[in-house]
């Protein structure tokens, strides 16, 4: 009897050892399918608890009413999107005068960014646009495509080139409780190495203090270079600061000297939170720059 049950208990442990291990296989493998499916690869906005969240490596969130933090005031007024691809990547959507736009879904499937949205005639007089941000891994998104379409249409992409880049010298950063002011110099701050191009950082010893960051592009040929703000936008954890520089016109007679534009940022109830400054070199190209000592 013992010859009879050494095989069969060989056996039935095989058989258990194969049922435990293809049923713990199958479950892994439904489940990955599952999680590629609908957290990885696409993103259902059914209210606005899904205004924030994950889609793989790249983490979004949607602002209602962007037209003062996307800068671009001629977007609301016009059916289109504007990407600006720099960390994060902010596209603005706009479905004209007196329309709501709202995000249905939101998709990255290999490098390809598609948002559906739905739009509502409002009744009230004004424009609105609507922001996508997205971050990935604290690192500047890339998107091969971009494509922003709607059940009967797909939207065009606005051309920059046409748009105004300003914000106002002084306000609040939207979505923050954070108070931007822009000076042509920070007083006694000022007093630094302007040959370089990145930044510098002063404060006072205070609970809450302002901070002033004092921002340069090195040295210029002649007296027509300048620097202003495009956008000063904040999330729950970074205060993004785009400028760019200022060039003369073809025709406009500058003085033939070598200087060196800068500009100040101030910023009040910036708490915790991660500042970036970056340059605009193109409307394909931003460079984030460095703190100086």
């Amino acid at each position: 009897m013992k010859s009879v049950e050494k095989p069969l208990i060989i056996f039935l442990l095989t058989i258990a050892i194969i049922t435990i291990a293809g049923g713990s296989y199958y479950k892994i493998k439904k489940n990955s399918k599952e999680i590629e499916k609908e957290d990885v690869t696409k993103v259902v906005i059914k209210s606005k608890e899904d205004y924030q969240g994950q889609i793989g490596a790249y983490t979004y969130e949607i602002r209602d009413n962007c037209s003062s933090a996307a800068v671009y005031r001629e977007v609301g007024y016009n059916i289109g999107y504007l990407k600006m691809l720099d960390s994060p990547a902010v596209v603005t959507i706009s479905s004209g005068e007196f329309y709501l736009t709202r995000i249905k879904e939101i998709s990255i499937i290999d490098d390809n960014l598609t948002i559906l949205v739905d739009s509502t005639l409002i009744d009230s007089l004004g424009i609105s646009a609507t922001c996508v941000e997205l971050y990935k891994n604290n690192t500047t998104p890339y998107f091969e495509n971009v494509t922003i379409k709607n059940d009967d249409r797909e939207y065009e992409e606005f051309d920059s080139r046409t748009l105004s880049y300003s914000i106002g010298s002084k306000g609040t950063v939207s979505n923050s409780n954070v108070k931007y002011s822009i000076l042509k110099d920070c007083g006694s701050y000022t007093k630094r190495d302007l040959t370089n191009r990145g930044y510098y950082i002063d404060t006072v010893n205070d609970v809450n203090p302002p901070y002033w960051y004092l921002i340069t592009v090195g040295k210029k040929p002649n007296g027509c270079y300048g620097m202003k703000v495009d956008n000063i936008r904040a999330n729950s954890n970074n205060i993004n600061i785009t400028i760019s520089t200022t060039e003369a016109d073809p025709y406009q007679a500058c003085s033939q000297a070598i200087v060196y534009p800068y500009l100040c940022v101030k910023l009040e109830n910036q708490g915790n939170k991660n500042v970036i400054i970056e340059e605009r070199i193109d409307d394909d190209l931003i460079e984030v720059l460095q703190p100086l000592n």
